[in-house]
This record gives C-alpha cells, sequence and structure tokens, in this order.
C-alpha cells in the first residue's frame, strides 16, 4: 500500500526490518480460527496508533531508542509469538489457521515525516489520509498473511509514533491491549517486571453452536467464488478487506465528555425517572447506576441521530436510529473463558430506538435503558448475532450502522515504555468502517474520548450537537 501522491513526500522510510521472538523462545503454534474469528476474515485490519511527544533527533532515536523498542517487542514476541505468524488455508485444511513456525516475524517500517506533529496527535479536525500515511503496509502472498505489522514514525524534535496494526480474524481489542500492556512493561522494567497474566491459547474451551463454524465457512468461500476468485489465495483476505473506501471530504476529530458531564447526565437520568414516578408516567424499575459507557453512548447516540436529522433536513422522528455496541463475551461464554484467553471474544449488539423515543423528553433514559437492556440478555442469541455480523461483514460496503469500537477498559493512554505515556491514542480503522472510538479520557480520568471519521459538513452538525445537547438535558 503506497502513501497516497499527494502526501507522499512527507514520509520518507529509514529502515525496513523483521523482528522476531528470539531463536527456539517460542514454541510452534498452530491455532485454528474459531467459530467467532471466521467472520472477521473480511474485516480491515485493527490499526492502533500511539502519539509520544518527545523532543529527539534522528541519530539518537535511531541509535539510542530504537533498539530498546526492537528488543522488547522481540521479547514480548515470544509470549505472543502467533503474532509473528501467518494466516493461511491450505487445500488440505478445512478452515484457516494461524501458524507460527520458528524464524517467522514481523515486519517493521522506521519512517521520519515533516508533518506536524501538534496537529496530527491534536484532538482538532485532521485529514484521515494524512494519518494513514503513519499506517504500516500489510504485504502478503498467495499462501499467508502476516497476522501483524508495526511502523514507527518520527518527527524530529516533536515526538514520535507506534502503529500497531493486526489482522482482526487473529485477535480483538481485549487481546490487542493485553500484547501491548506487556510490551510497554518489558520495555520499561524487563519482564521482571511484569505482574499481569500472560495468553491463553486453549481453543477447546471454546464450544460454538453445532454447525455455525460450518456454515460460516460455506457462506465465506461462496462470498469469495461470487467475486472470481479462490478461497485458498491469501492475497484474497487482503483485497477483500480493503474494500471500503474512505468517506469523500473527510475529517478525523476527537470529542471529549467529562467525568463532570457524565456525573450531570447520571444525576440528570435519575432525576429524570423519580419526576416521571412521581407523576404516574413510569412504571418500570429504576434505572440505577448508569456506567459512564452506557451514559456516553446513549448520549453519543442522541447527538448522532441530531446531526443525521440536521443533514438531511428531516422532520421524521419516527423513524427508527440504531447503535451497536459490543461486549466482551468471555465471562459468558459457556463454558467461561479466562479475561486473559487469546483471539477474538467480543459480541456486537445492534440497539434500535425509534427517533422519538431518544429525543424526546427523557430520551437519554430510553436510550440508556435500550443500551442496558440489550447488553445484559447480549441482545439476540450469539448464533444469530454472529451471523449478522457476517452477513454484514460479506457485503459490498462498510457497516452503515454507527457501531462503537474501542473500550474505557483497555486503559491505552496508561501504557509507559519507558519515555512517558501516548499523548494521542488513535484508531485508525475507524477511517474505512465509519465507526467510533471510545477511549478514556487522557486529560480527565473517568472522561471518555469519543473519535469519528465524517464528512465536514456532517462533521459539524455534530459538533454542534455534542455541544448543546448537554445544555438542553441538564438543566
Amino acid at each position: 500500500m503506497d502513501p497516497p501522491p499527494s502526501h507522499s513526500s512527507s514520509l520518507k522510510v529509514l529502515e525496513v526490518c523483521h523482528v522476531s521472538p528470539p531463536p527456539n523462545s517460542a514454541p510452534e503454534t498452530i491455532l485454528p480460527l474459531t467459530y467467532i474469528d471466521i467472520p472477521y476474515l473480511l474485516r480491515p485490519p485493527s490499526e492502533l496508533l500511539l502519539f509520544f511527544s518527545l523532543s529527539i533527533q534522528t541519530d539518537d532515536f535511531m541509535d539510542t531508542l530504537l533498539p530498546k523498542i526492537k528488543h522488547s517487542f522481540s521479547l514480548a514476541l515470544q509470549h505472543f509469538a502467533p503474532l509473528a505468524g501467518n494466516l493461511e488455508w491450505s487445500p488440505g485444511s478445512d478452515k484457516p489457521l494461524i501458524r507460527y513456525t520458528n524464524g517467522d516475524y514481523v515486519q517493521v517500517t522506521i519512517a521520519e515525516s515533516s508533518l506536524n506533529f501538534n496537529h496530527l496527535s491534536s484532538y482538532n479536525a485532521r485529514d484521515p489520509q494524512e494519518l494513514k500515511l503513519l499506517v504500516p503496509p500489510m504485504s502478503s502472498s498467495t499462501k499467508q498473511v502476516p497476522s501483524k505489522a508495526i511502523q514507527i514514525t518520527l518527527f524530529p524534535n516533536s515526538g514520535f509514533t507506534m502503529s500497531i496494526v493486526t489482522n482482526h480474524a487473529v485477535m480483538d481489542g481485549r487481546s490487542a491491549a493485553h500484547f501491548v500492556s506487556l510490551w510497554a512493561t518489558i520495555c520499561r522494567s524487563g519482564i521482571d517486571g511484569y505482574e499481569g497474566p500472560f495468553p491463553s491459547y486453549d481453543r477447546t474451551l471454546v464450544k460454538g453452536p453445532s454447525g455455525i463454524e460450518e456454515h460460516f465457512i460455506e457462506e465465506l468461500v461462496k462470498f469469495i467464488r461470487s467475486m472470481s476468485m479462490s478461497e485458498h489465495d491469501m492475497n484474497n483476505w487482503l483485497s477483500l478487506a480493503k474494500r471500503a473506501e474512505t468517506l469523500e471530504d473527510a475529517v478525523f476529530t476527537t470529542f471529549e465528555l467529562s467525568l463532570a458531564n457524565i456525573s450531570k447526565l447520571k444525576q440528570m437520568i435519575l432525576d429524570t425517572q423519580n419526576k416521571m414516578i412521581s407523576t404516574g408516567n413510569e412504571t418500570t424499575p429504576l434505572l440505577l447506576n448508569p456506567s459512564r459507557f452506557e451514559v456516553a453512548s446513549a448520549y453519543t447516540w442522541i447527538c448522532l441521530t441530531k446531526a443525521d436529522m440536521q443533514v438531511r433536513a428531516s422532520n421524521s422522528d419516527d423513524e427508527t436510529t440504531t447503535i451497536i455496541v459490543s461486549a466482551d463475551y468471555r465471562s459468558r461464554s459457556n463454558p467461561p473463558l479466562p479475561s486473559n484467553y487469546f483471539g477474538n471474544c467480543s459480541v456486537s449488539i445492534r440497539v434500535t430506538a425509534k427517533k422519538n423515543e431518544i429525543l424526546g423528553e427523557g430520551g437519554i433514559v430510553a436510550a440508556v435503558r435500550k443500551i442496558r437492556s440489550e447488553i445484559k440478555g447480549l441482545g439476540e442469541t450469539i448464533e444469530v448475532n454472529l451471523k449478522h455480523r457476517a452477513a454484514r461483514m460479506m457485503s459490498s460496503g462498510p457497516e452503515q450502522f454507527r457501531t462503537i469500537a474501542g473500550s474505557t477498559q483497555f486503559a491505552f493512554y496508561k501504557l509507559d515504555f519507558g519515555w512517558g505515556r501516548p499523548c494521542k491514542v488513535d484508531y485508525l480503522s475507524i477511517v474505512t468502517s465509519g465507526a467510533l472510538f471510545f477511549a478514556d479520557s487522557r486529560k480527565d480520568e473517568g472522561g471518555i474520548e469519543i473519535s469519528l471519521v465524517r464528512s465536514k459538513k456532517v462533521m459539524e452538525a455534530f459538533r454542534f450537537s455534542f455541544a448543546n445537547v448537554l445544555g438542553s438535558l441538564v438543566h
């Protein structure tokens, strides 16, 4: 993947190297994909971008900091060897698998950029194509697709970025956060400083509904063949996953919902319920102790709906509106999976309401209640949920629903590799997926950052809603 022509002169590749676990330090590994992994095969790679503010010259960076980054990365891969491996699907195998063999590696690109670091690491509207320059290419062969790629980009005298790209069929956000936490700890303090668990690769614990895995494989093969491709040509995975196109005239912007505002919304929800009960308009049990994720999701949902109606100049408030949230399924699986299980184990939960339900008086109460109800019941059964997800991922374009990616539990802003915590965390996969990215706030303990990519017109409408809806809800 070459940089866009209009920005290519802003990036200079200094080095491309291969980093492996230390020789003979990790066993050769074969991990068959589970029924939860398979729907992610045609999803764009996960692209995490960490910004670090640091005044350092190119020579010092290459001679002192970079060797430490590479060495700690190698030691971390020793415990996450499948990330140095590849996805493959040989004609003799009934499904794709991840294979790590001694000597496999992760390609690491070292680059230097002349772009404005302070602007790219800000919360302001940024050019998604400039940010994409900081993402490494994911090369493949007809037989293999790499699990992971890294790019480290230096902005002399300003800082540098670490872009961590992972094939989404290999692992989900929780496993990604687990790996990056281990890597940061090793870089800062050595392996002896790591107190958390190492990953669990026991896939015998993953028990899917009868026949669901075969169903997904059958649908996958059918879809690939409909594109006049061979399912065993691994180049197909990347070409199909990249088929989503970036919005024209798009900007990448991050908004913040402070802890103080979240607390106000929580109190307003309780006050509104009490008022509804006192007037006889509320008969359901009180919605007690709404979580900050529920509140932030509901608030974002309302703002997105208002922005959409403003841009479309639509006054029809009886139409339905949808948001999709994710829930980790490890503890709810039967049998439960350990929290350190390596792979994919999240469920997308589709929450739908009439617009007038969430935009009218008491709308945020209704929105939070619907989100909580779906999360508590996990919406549809996991079998139906994953079948719907697979169907959407095999469609011709990105999901059109409002999907919330990321989690306030991943704690990316608390990462410390030894030179200070990130000054900005972005998730560039949302450039093509259209999803929103939630993360803990860097500036405000307990606050939430919300990043999204939209056309300038839609973004301005969302910005207006995000700034003004709170005032209309909290008097």
